[in-house]
């Protein structure tokens, strides 16, 4: 059994710890990097981790702060040693990973830096989310990195939101494995369905796409650096946050009380707004 502790990282009891299946012990790891929840009570149903190197608050390291680092590895010290303890006892790992910024297609440098770190430590498999968009594949030591499957279910309206896509990992024997993908979209009542063969062709182009990126960015860093990735983030998040504002507006004929949240959320934004003012990157 999998445990929180009350710094909020996953312990193991060394009880029902594990999957079993086909005579192969398997072993699941998850952790939320995206900042700490304000409800007191989350630490007792998700790990989250306070000491990571890259902070997915927006008071994080730079990029450049990360790199100059000579051991990584120790701002997740919590998570690498659960790994290892877990490693011990499983015949594979896999860690599932809350990170990275939303709606781009590739993952911060430090994302890269960071994910290492974990399979050098013994993670077998990685799985990211968050971004709500398709991410790309990476191999390391032979190891999976599968930074952002994109949505599921999930009630989001932008068309790059919609394409998603289900893994499919085999174990082999040997330590060897497989993947394939299958190619999804929400649908208008946000549920996901396979895909016909030119959806199909545009999701395969996001992930390859992605992937060349990835690979390239250990010879270019300038690709994924942080504050490249994180002023597409906020050019998305600046659209979709004007879209809602009209979105509102239209519909105060038909719902009046909404003018109540109107207010609420225009007295957020300026507190929004003095925090940038005094050079603070935060999320709208």
């Amino acid at each position: 059994m999998l445990e929180s502790s009350s710094q909020g990282f996953i312990r193991q009891s060394m009880v029902d710890k594990t999957l079993e299946r086909n005579g192969v012990n398997i072993g699941i790891l998850g952790y939320n990097w995206v900042g700490v929840d304000k409800f007191p009570c989350a630490d007792n149903w998700t790990a989250q981790s306070r000491d990571s190197l890259v902070n997915y608050t927006w008071n994080r390291d730079s990029v450049a702060d990360a790199r100059k680092r000579k051991n990584p590895a120790s701002r997740n010290s919590n998570v690498i040693r659960d790994i290892r303890s877990l490693r011990k006892v499983v015949d594979f790992l896999v860690l599932s990973a809350h990170w990275g910024f939303e709606f781009v297609h590739s993952p911060p440098y430090g994302v890269m830096v960071e994910d290492k770190t974990f399979l050098e430590a013994g993670a077998d498999l990685i799985i990211g989310h968050h971004p709500h968009v398709i991410q790309g594949v990476e191999i390391y030591q032979g190891k999976h990195v599968f930074y952002s499957m994109g949505n599921f279910v999930l009630d989001m309206h932008s068309q790059k939101t919609r394409r998603s896509v289900i893994l499919k990992y085999t174990l082999k024997p040997a330590g060897h494995s497989d993947y394939q993908f299958m190619p999804v979209v929400i649908d208008s009542t946000y549920r996901p369905r396979r895909v016909d063969e030119k959806p199909a062709e545009s999701i395969q182009h996001i992930l390859t796409d992605s992937s060349a990126t990835i690979r390239a960015a250990w010879n270019d860093k300038r690709l994924l650096h942080d504050d490249t990735i994180y002023q597409k983030h906020e050019r998305q998040y600046s659209l979709n946050k004007l879209r809602h504002v009209v979105d509102h507006f239209a519909a105060i004929a038909k719902n009046p009380r909404i003018l109540l949240l109107i207010v609420e959320k225009t007295l957020n934004a300026a507190k929004l707004i003095a925090n940038r003012l005094q050079g603070k990157k935060v999320r709208w």
